[in-house]
């Protein structure tokens, strides 16, 4: 993938795209253009720790991974898409992710729940737009916001999303945030 459009394959190197992530300057936008395949990040916890677009032509440009077999890493980052600031203490401001389908392999049952099974994490962010995004098969908290760190986070707008098909046990949204 390439900061300006990623390329039409199924299968997503993770290292390369962590790298691209790692690379590209705060307030840049990652475009993933409709495909009739599903980008696969297979179970690699990508880190975000800028503030950055995620942008997706439409839900045909479905962002997948397994998290039913994850275990527990421990600390801030329990999910497959982490974004926070690296530092206790502070915030990154002007997160969005629009218009994206995120398929995190998981079923409404039999429920797979257990810890460090999360699929979009964002803390210590302010400023964070969640919009026109489809949201499925998560077993752990498919979003949860501001779940760790200081300080609390601020400003979340999530807009015209749809959260389907999650574990019983498990949370569509959890939002910690002081507003959202």
């Amino acid at each position: 993938p390439s900061a300006s459009r990623p390329s039409r394959v199924m299968t997503v190197d993770a290292t390369s795209f962590q790298r691209l992530v790692d690379d590209v300057p705060a307030g840049s936008t990652l475009y993933f253009p409709a495909t009739a395949n599903y980008y696969w990040f297979s179970t690699t916890r990508i880190q975000i720790n800028k503030a950055i677009t995620i942008r997706c032509e439409n839900w045909n440009a479905e962002l997948r991974w397994n998290v039913t077999t994850l275990s527990d890493p421990g600390g801030d980052d329990r999910a497959v898409l982490n974004i926070r600031h690296d530092t206790n203490g502070s915030t990154l401001s002007g997160i969005r992710i629009e218009g994206c389908k995120f398929n995190f392999g998981g079923a409404r049952t039999p429920c797979t729940n257990a810890e460090g099974r999360r699929g979009l994490n964002i803390t210590r962010a302010n400023d964070v737009v969640l919009q026109n995004n489809w949201f499925e098969r998560g077993v752990g908290e498919m979003v949860g916001l501001n779940n760790f760190g200081t300080p609390t986070s601020e400003r979340y707008w999530v807009l015209h999303n749809v959260f389907t098909n999650f574990c019983t046990s498990g949370q569509a949204l959890n939002t910690n945030a002081t507003r959202t």
